[in-house]
């Protein structure tokens, strides 16, 4: 298994969609943390608490944003077969902080929405390397 993503044949397809993948997967939680940073400064200046309805609303809008990043990414990652570029723990790994992500905000029945995309691709990456074995015999 490949932790960094290999892409021997500078495939630009499979390029997009790997750099989409990740910086999805990463934007859910970097805006949470940039957010608590900006509500203690707030705090700080202010003595007052940083509302919670900003702070819910622009969690959860960076974290569609992400998630529709994972995929179009999954999209160009598909058409350039690029599963076995070792993209699939970078799914993994960010659905896992975006669903911390979720579990901040409070809405708990979205925390399972960020697992759906790399299951998906688990599969594709399982179909392709059967697919690939079958060819070979």
């Amino acid at each position: 298994m490949a932790i960094w993503i290999s892409n021997p044949d500078s495939d630009p397809v499979l390029r997009r969609g790997e750099a989409l993948g990740r910086y999805g997967s990463a934007i859910p939680a970097l805006t949470l943390c940039a957010l608590n940073i900006a509500a203690a400064v707030y705090h700080t200046a202010t003595n007052r608490p940083f509302p919670w309805g900003p702070m819910l609303a622009l969690t959860l809008g960076f974290t569609v944003l992400g998630q529709l990043m994972v995929w179009v990414g999954m999209e160009f990652l598909r058409r350039s077969g690029g599963w076995r570029s070792g993209i699939v723990f970078f799914l993994w790994a960010g659905a896992l902080f975006t669903t911390l992500t979720i579990g901040f905000t409070g809405v708990l029945p979205l925390m399972v929405v960020p697992w759906i995309a790399p299951v998906v691709a688990t599969i594709a990456k399982a179909r392709r390397k059967r697919a690939e074995e079958g060819t070979a015999a």
